[in-house]
């Protein structure tokens, strides 16, 4: 696994133009914009209930806000991406991600991006569910992936469902962003794999390899803080027996640098 010191928003523009896209978990829709941006899907199909959940594992997550204010975050959606909808570019779907997923033909996605239920059992869905939604050769995408002590007041289990994902499916953890709220990107082997990670490496934002990850080690977010200032930075605890030798990754010329 590779990490990146790109924001998410760059890692955007190293993904496929002109795909069918899904976001699960759009709230205010700040960084479906961003989306459409960097990344200039055919269709972006926004994915959120925008309820207030009073009971249930939603309860603690800071963007279950009240009802008024979810029913406003739908409305500033549909205002801020009107011309999109009406172009047939944005579709909005006002349903949970399990509620909607039917609504998808299998392969019909070149990529997802999941913030959707940040527990455990609320991610192993929503991978285990839109997986088969994808092209062959398309991935997924999410956020949050930290166990910083926010994210655990908040009952998150992304790190522990995409780990058990990416060891029970042909899909591998391929690189995660150098972020509070890391970005982390699973793909199956193949050219897309390496066109995404031949941008990332010849525009000189990888910074590591971690070796070993995620099939052995255990990665923590750990606070520093110097001078009165506060951080975040990873912590990757690998045994000692993932050592050795690693073949190089080669990355196919005609399909490698940076997209435009």
């Amino acid at each position: 696994m590779y990490l990146c010191s790109c924001s998410r928003e760059q890692l955007l523009t190293q993904f496929p133009k002109d795909g069918a896209v899904a976001e699960i978990g759009t709230a205010e829709g700040a960084f479906a914009r961003s989306i459409l941006d960097g990344a200039d899907p055919r269709v972006l199909h926004l994915i959120d209930p925008w309820k207030h959940f009073a009971e249930g594992d939603y309860t603690a997550d800071l963007s279950n806000v009240s009802a008024e204010r979810q029913d406003a975050r739908h409305q500033d959606v549909l205002n801020k991406f009107a011309a999109e909808i009406a172009a047939g570019k944005v579709v909005v779907h006002r349903a949970t991600s399990s509620e909607v997923v039917a609504d998808f033909a299998n392969g019909e996605l070149d990529w997802i991006y999941v913030d959707g239920l940040h527990t455990d059992e609320g991610v192993s869905s929503d991978l285990a569910s839109f997986a088969a939604k994808l092209k062959p050769q398309g991935f997924i995408a999410g956020h949050d992936y930290t166990n910083n002590p926010l994210a655990e007041k908040q009952g998150f289990g992304v790190i522990e469902a995409v780990n058990r994902f990416a060891a029970e499916t042909e899909f591998d953890l391929i690189l995660m962003t150098l972020e509070p709220f890391p970005t982390y990107v699973l793909a199956r082997p193949g050219p897309q794999t390496d066109q995404l990670l031949g941008g990332l490496f010849f525009g000189g934002v990888v910074v590591a390899e971690i070796e070993g990850y995620p099939a052995a080690g255990r990665f923590t977010h750990r606070y520093y803080e110097v001078g009165g200032r506060r951080g975040l930075f990873p912590v990757f605890s690998v045994s000692a027996e993932q050592g050795g030798d690693t073949p190089d990754r080669k990355i196919q010329p005609e399909t490698s640098g940076t997209k435009t």
